[in-house]
C-alpha cells in the first residue's frame, strides 16, 4: 500500500482531550488514528486527513517515490 493511501486508513478520532493525554494512550493506538489534540469536529479532522493524504502523495510524486 502506498504511503498516502495509510493515511486514509487511519480511524478519525474527534476528542477534546489535550495532548498531553493523548500521549498516555497506547502508541498502536495513536499510530491507527488520525486526531489532533482538541478536535472536537470530525469534519475538520475528515479534511485535514485527506490535506494530508493529498500532500504526501504529491511529495513522493514529485520526489519521484510515488
Amino acid at each position: 500500500m502506498k504511503p498516502a493511501n495509510l493515511i486514509l486508513q487511519k480511524a478519525l478520532a474527534a476528542s477534546s482531550i489535550p495532548a498531553s493525554q493523548w500521549e498516555k494512550i497506547r502508541a498502536d493506538l495513536r499510530n491507527r488514528t488520525f486526531f489532533s489534540a482538541r478536535v472536537e469536529s470530525a469534519r475538520f479532522l475528515y479534511e485535514a486527513r485527506q490535506a494530508a493524504h493529498d500532500a504526501v502523495g504529491h511529495a513522493l510524486r514529485a520526489y519521484g517515490a510515488g
